[in-house]
């Protein structure tokens, strides 16, 4: 879902981007004036919307509905009823939502706006599918669909056509589904819209993964992450891991599905944290000239309101405080993403220990899954008992110099057998394998108290390991936190 309104965020960006390019009002008028003030509190909601403050993104647009109202300027009165409605689908209100956005039709309709008339029915859609009220959403998807195509809006088009793809899925027509996305993805490649293209890779992997075509559905996820490398999205990598997190939890794969959900976590925090330093930074560059204008635009029309009306708006004092409050806000958001990133670590440290303490039970279980090769199943049978023996026994692994020919030689093996075995049976090369091992044995000795006072380069030492760096990175890799914060939080948890 978040997914779904991240993209109509997207859509309502760039029509309002058109929409500015369209007017061409004269500076110095009142009308001027007022329109300026109107996108520039529109500019901010947006700013505030998305980057997740929803509460202020709502003020702002509540502020604007009133000068909207005052001035008696109908378009961007429909814009804020109808961005408001937006808003309350994110806290979950639909029928609050629905109601706004209905306000936000009615005045559409008036003013013969219809490209307004189709974003509000599609909207009104999003609600009702949202309530799982699907005939009411497809009634309004429908409409969205008449007045879009009346104008020839590709973009829109394309949207409306996802959307109902998948109202489909979730009433399981599917071929129906399969239909409106290919027509939507049709659209967006003409229309060169890489963003919109991995949307319907998205959409149309959650197809295949219903349907369970998981070969599709990789490819459909494959073709997601060339063109977020490509445009060089971090967001779009982030929704595309959660796709093969989804993937190979379906097809009960749940390791692969453990990683995939590790780097989709991972790649969310660095996403919050890196937006919130650049917002705040944005903030600060912005602040001196941006609060003189808005001042004076404020003040401006203001002026020309009754008195009544004047006391209702800003003054100098009250954008000085709203910055204040938004500064304040967003340090306390921040501090909000540190708590909840330390008890995720923590949750994962909980479970490693736990690990740690069952890995003697699961030592030496055997798994008989083979693909054809050279080896046969006694020779396979056979190499893998002596190399589960020898692991557990000897624990070779332990020393830096641990190779995959003094392994094999140990085995009465060759390089080429060994690999093979270990690439088929344990899907990993051989430095995994072994890394695996080490991983296990360091995580065991960090949970031992008489063992605490090895330093993190002496723990890499004793496993094998010989760099502290490579030590640390295969560690977080395997276990999802650093061994120092698994240390520091051991007794903690």
């Amino acid at each position: 879902m978040k997914a779904v309104f991240a993209v109509l965020f997207t859509l309502l960006v760039f029509v309002l981007h058109a929409q500015y390019k369209k007017e061409s009002h004269v500076p110095g008028t009142y009308k001027a004036q007022q329109y300026n003030l109107l996108r520039n509190m529109n500019k901010r909601a947006l700013e505030y919307w998305g980057f997740g403050d929803f509460e202020k993104a709502l003020e702002e647009y509540r502020d604007m509905l009133q000068l909207a109202e005052q001035t008696k300027n109908l378009k961007y009165e429909a814009m804020a009823l109808n961005n408001i409605g937006f808003i309350y689908t994110e806290f979950g209100d639909y029928q609050t939502s629905i109601e706004y956005r209905k306000k936000a039709l009615f005045i559409r309709e008036n003013i013969g706006d219809s490209l307004g008339i189709g974003l509000s029915h599609n909207g009104l859609g999003m609600a009702y599918f949202s309530m799982d009220s699907i005939e009411k959403a497809i009634y309004h998807f429908d409409q969205a669909m008449k007045y879009v195509l009346a104008i020839n809006d590709s973009l829109s088009i394309s949207n409306v056509q996802n959307n109902i793809g998948n109202v489909f899925i979730k009433t399981g027509d599917f071929q129906k589904a399969l239909e409106s996305h290919n027509k939507a993805l049709e659209i967006r490649i003409l229309r060169d819209d890489q963003r919109g293209i991995a949307e319907s890779y998205k959409n149309l992997s959650n197809y295949y993964i219903k349907t369970g075509d998981m070969q599709l559905a990789r490819q459909m996820i494959e073709k997601g992450f060339e063109i977020a490398e490509e445009i060089q999205s971090v967001k779009m990598r982030k929704l595309f891991y959660y796709q093969l997190y989804l993937l190979n939890e379906s097809g009960k794969n749940f390791k692969l599905a453990l990683e995939n959900y590790i780097h989709f976590a991972e790649l969310e925090d660095s996403l919050a944290s890196a937006e919130s330093r650049n917002y705040i930074n944005k903030l600060m560059v912005q602040y001196d000239t941006e609060r003189k204008e808005q001042e004076i635009a404020i003040l401006n029309v203001q002026n020309l309101l009754s008195e009544e009306e004047l006391a209702k708006k800003r003054n100098t004092l009250w954008l000085l405080t709203a910055i204040l409050l938004t500064l304040g806000i967003f340090i306390t958001f921040l501090a909000y993403l540190y708590n909840q990133k330390r008890k995720a670590y923590k949750a994962l440290v909980r479970m490693n220990i736990e690990a740690a303490k069952c890995d003697h039970k699961q030592n030496g279980r055997d798994h008989e899954k083979y693909k054809t090769s050279a080896l046969d199943d006694d020779h396979k049978r056979g190499l893998l008992r002596g190399l589960n023996q020898i692991m557990k026994e000897e624990k070779p692994f332990l020393t830096s110099d641990c190779t995959i020919d003094n392994l094999a030689k140990k085995l009465n093996s060759n390089r080429q057998y060994l690999s093979q075995l270990i690439n088929q049976h344990f899907g990993k090369n051989f430095n995994a394998y072994i890394n695996e091992f080490r991983i296990k044995e360091a995580r065991k000795i960090l949970i031992e108290d008489e063992k605490n006072r090895y330093s993190i380069e002496g723990v890499a030492d004793m496993v094998g390991f010989q760099s502290r760096t490579s030590f640390i990175n295969a560690f977080k890799k395997y276990t999802g936190v650093t061994p120092s914060f698994f240390k520091e939080n051991r007794k903690n948890i």
